[in-house]
């Protein structure tokens, strides 16, 4: 039968055979004189588990065990060809969902497929870009299988760069439990994790059999005050993310004070223990360390819910229902609330000068007019940090008919997924127009209707200093908690597919395959009034609504021309409701040149459709640390001019706003793609393999980023919007964010935003080598060694930031938020004696040229970073009936995440002078697991 997911017992064996690898691919899996066929990833025609076309690697439930993974992300750990750059702690601000998600080859989440059982799940609903890997269930999970190989022609849109299989157990019967405890060497990241699992029945005995399996993970947060490398945002010489918006409030008066001030300089607040002097905008300025606040590593729990049932109808039919739920609660710490630069009347008895402005201080400058209005930058200590709590919650039904029927193998299905993000605003968050009426003595609307006139009540607030007691209670009033985003994603999918043998060839029969799908999309994401209230919408809600239909249908063949040489050639074509059409081929070619040496090639074309929030989003804003950009006309050449203060120049310590949104007239990406290999048995105990392969993708989709742009102004100067261009836009004055409100009404032209909107870019080509090595030792007095290799080595990576742009070089180095690593591995070293085994694990990354200009280091320099190495060792005990006992050490030399330049934006994550995408903050840990199973 022509199941997907059909894994026969003889292929479980064949994959147990090296359970001991951390991979295991099909061309060095142990052969078996029985071996049986099963349905791998990437194709729809069944093949022996050591066929060698297919560039699909393994990792076993086992080896998932001894690796301590508590979820599918952990479970991608020893894939090479995997670097995401986003993950749960990283993606805060830049609308990711607070999720973790594949990256293959360096092109991206949407160009990963990630499937559970051989089918979709529907993708995160912030941009629904990508399956998150938080919510895929791990409790059932019988492997995992990794294609590194474009596979549109088979699976349609999202897998130019491959895919990423989680497989569940066909049936089950018996009881297994798990259980784990990590605990680092250092405060914080403490890992609980645990799964249950019950089934009865035996398909072939009874003719039915169900499942059920649960899983739990709860980690604990590392704050980044909790790790010297990443307690504080100011490495001298190198990154220096101290930002101008210290709880004492910086102030500037245009047109007369360009300079910011700060009553508590020079000593800067030293009670609070996280503020400098000498900040960015000025000698009397203040710099805020918001790394005494965020996380390194956000607490999250992880939990997730199976059942499969399937019946036997009849000797030839087999008909199933599988439902998972699973949900993400992640607790997001980042520093107090920044609500936009704010302006300040001179009636507020705390305005400068005034009788409760702080004494002691820098003495007024003599240019200050007490009349007019001051700006403040002010991070609102008062509030504590603020906290936010993401709910994710995916849930699938699959129901399957499959079986055999007029000499054709058949498959049917039907499929609903959903998945929800809910944003719980938990504290620190207050309403943007509140503060703007306790600074400028306004009256101030409640959502309920009642009104507060701030300066007839005395409700001032104060951003230099402690509150008033009217001045708080007014605060404490204007503080939002509760809902204050959601979005939801729905899919659902109907298809069929056949396969049978048609002729007799030399090498065997010619299969074929035919198979037919229909989708339907939507996306729906709505801020909350209290949400578009706060910072959280950056200055407006956030609502999107978008559906797409789609229809596909695929043909695949497979030609044993002879005993030793098989060619597959696949086509698919599909049809969207919103962009039109597209077909795409596959061809691969295997040929056995002897019986230890295997040659294999394969072309590839695919395509990414946009995704619904790619079409449909509005505009929306967001506020950065403005690092790239000076005002041509306010700073030219980086002195503040023509009315211009500090704050309108590159690391002045002022704010960017940079507004995206989605374009309706966006194309797909398309890509061709090649790979030619090897694999080869030297000897009976050792087997190699390498693998060319090359990827060029057209018409990439993205956005123009705050880079491109402040690096070509004579191109992209129409992108810069000022104060002066607002009114012939449609955008309402409600909708705009409150830094640019107040930058506004200063009388001086200053920008407004950037438009950064979505659209299709250039080219991206890339290509590398794949290497593997499996060696399997002599019997020693010790026991019997073995070692598994895979690395991969990146030859190139070019890409253009815009259409008809010039190519840019990521390959070793930090380019526009993120470098590609020329070369990574996983190498494990193992031991089999009796009942125990021994393995001892390295994770590799190379350096890189480190981002020096580009992350506006003070003094560039040519600094690279390190190469990223760890070892982990690993000893199981089966000497126990039923019973397998493991121990590990995580990070055995305590390796810290190497220095880098690179600092907390919304476009590259929160750490400063280490890259948290990239690293692990929990350094040296000691788990303790355990397995029963009946």
């Amino acid at each position: 039968m022509m199941s997907r997911k059909k894994v026969l017992s003889a292929a479980s064996c064949a994959l147990g055979a090296i359970a001991s690898a951390s991979f295991i691919s099909p061309a060095v899996a142990q052969e078996a004189e029985d071996e049986e066929e099963i349905v791998v990833t990437g194709s729809l025609l069944r093949r022996q588990v050591s066929d060698g076309s297919q560039l699909v690697t393994t990792v076993d439930a086992e080896q998932l065990d001894r690796l301590g993974a508590g979820n599918a992300v952990e479970a991608l750990a020893s894939v090479a060809q995997n670097q995401p750059v986003i993950s749960s702690t990283s993606s805060f601000g830049a609308r990711t969902g607070f999720g973790s998600y594949a990256s293959l080859r360096s092109l991206g989440a949407s160009s990963t497929l990630v499937l559970f059982d051989s089918q979709r799940v529907a993708t995160n609903p912030y941009n629904s870009q990508a399956v998150d890997l938080n919510t895929i269930p791990l409790a059932m999970v019988e492997r995992v299988e990794t294609l590194a190989d474009g596979a549109s022609s088979v699976y349609g849109s999202d897998a130019i760069a491959g895919v990423v299989n989680y497989i569940p157990r066909r049936e089950f019967e018996g009881f297994t439990a798990y259980g784990s405890v990590l605990v680092p060497e250092q405060s914080g990241g403490e890992r609980y994790s645990a799964n249950i699992a019950g089934g009865f029945g035996s398909l072939r005995e009874d003719g039915w059999n169900i499942y059920a399996g649960y899983s739990y993970r709860d980690r604990e947060r590392i704050a980044m005050n909790d790790r010297d490398f990443a307690s504080v945002a100011n490495i001298p010489g190198f990154a220096s993310r101290l930002q101008n918006r210290p709880t004492i409030a910086n102030w500037t008066q245009t047109g007369t004070v360009t300079s910011a001030q700060n009553p508590s300089a020079p000593a800067c607040n030293p009670a609070l223990g996280n503020e400098y002097a000498s900040g960015a905008s000025g000698v009397n300025s203040c710099s805020f360390n918001y790394a005494a606040y965020t996380d390194a590593l956000s607490a999250q729990t992880d939990q997730s819910f199976i059942i499969n049932g399937a019946v036997r109808l009849g000797p030839d039919h087999t008909a199933s229902l599988q439902y998972f739920r699973s949900e993400t609660d992640l607790h997001s710490v980042i520093a107090p609330n920044f609500p936009g630069n704010l302006s300040m009347v001179p009636a507020n008895p705390f305005f400068p000068g005034n009788a409760s402005y702080p004494t002691g201080g820098p003495a007024l400058p003599g240019a200050f007019n007490p009349a007019a209005n001051v700006t403040v930058v002010w991070r609102m200590g008062d509030l504590g940090a603020q906290t936010l709590n993401p709910v994710t919650t995916v849930d699938r039904f699959l129901a399957q008919l499959e079986g055999e029927a007029l000499g054709w193998d058949y498959e049917i299905y039907a499929l609903r997924s959903t998945a929800e993000v809910e944003l719980y605003m938990e504290s620190g968050w207050a309403r943007t127009n509140g503060v703007r009426a306790g600074l400028d003595g306004t009256t101030f609307a409640y959502p309920d209707g009642a009104t507060i006139n701030v300066a007839g009540t005395g409700s001032w607030l104060n951003p230099f200093g402690p509150q008033s007691t009217a001045g708080r209670a007014y605060l404490d009033s204007i503080t939002v908690t509760g809902l204050g985003d959601r979005a939801e994603q729905e899919l659902e999918s109907y298809g069929a597919q056949i396969a049978r043998d048609l002729f007799q060839l030399p090498g065997g029969p010619m299969q074929i395959a035919f198979a037919a799908n229909y989708t339907d999309e939507s996306n729906e994401h709505v801020s909350t009034a209290d949400g578009a209230a706060t910072a959280l919408a950056s200055g407006g809600s956030y609502n999107i609504q978008g559906e797409r239909q789609s229809y596909g249908a695929v043909v695949e063949a497979r030609f044993p021309i002879t005993d030793s040489i098989n060619v597959d050639l696949s086509l698919r074509y599909d049809h969207f409701s919103d962009f039109g059409e597209t077909t795409n081929p596959k061809i691969m070619i295997s040929w056995d040149l002897t019986p230890a040496f295997t040659v294999r090639g394969s072309y590839n074309e695919g395509f990414r459709a946009p995704t619904l929030v790619d079409v449909n989003s509005p505009f929306v804003f967001s506020n950065a640390g403005n690092s790239l950009l000076s005002d041509p006309i306010l700073c030219p050449g980086g002195t503040p001019a023509g009315g211009g203060t500090m704050a309108d120049c590159a690391g002045g310590g002022g704010t960017i706003v940079s507004r995206t949104g989605g374009n309706p007239d966006i194309g797909p990406e398309t890509s061709q793609a090649f790979a030619i290999g090897f694999d080869a048995r030297l000897f009976a105990s050792l087997e190699i393999g390498a693998d060319y392969w090359s990827y060029r993708i057209k018409d990439s989709i993205g956005s123009i980023g705050l880079t491109t742009i402040a690096n070509d102004l004579s191109t992209f100067g129409d992108r810069i919007i000022r104060c002066s261009d607002l009114g012939a836009l449609p955008i309402p004055p409600a909708s705009l964010p409150s830094s640019v409100i107040t930058s506004c009404g200063t009388g001086v032209d200053r920008i407004a935003f950037v438009n950064t909107s979505i659209q299709n870019l250039g080219e991206i080509r890339t290509s590398g080598i794949d290497f593997t090595a499996d060696w399997q030792g002599p019997e020693t007095p010790f026991g019997q060694i073995w070692v598994t290799y895979r690395g991969t080595q990146v030859l190139e990576y070019d890409f253009q930031a815009f259409t008809n742009g010039p190519l840019l070089d990521r390959l070793g180095r930090y380019v526009n938020n993120y470098p590609v690593f020329e070369y990574s591995h996983f190498l494990t070293l193992g031991l089999e004696s009796g009942d125990f085994s021994w393995q001892l694990s390295n994770r590799y990354k190379s350096g890189y040229v480190d981002c020096n200009q580009q992350c506006g280091v003070a003094n560039p320099t040519n600094h690279e970073v390190d190469a990223y190495t760890l070892w982990d060792a690993t000893l199981s005990y089966e000497g126990i009936p039923n019973v397998t006992l493991i121990g590990s050490i995580s990070n055995l030399l305590d390796e810290e995440p190497p220095l880098t330049n690179k600092g907390g934006t919304i476009l590259d994550g929160s750490g400063v002078g280490w890259d948290e995408r990239f690293t692990d903050a929990t350094g040296r840990a000691f788990m303790v697991a355990a397995r029963v199973s009946f």
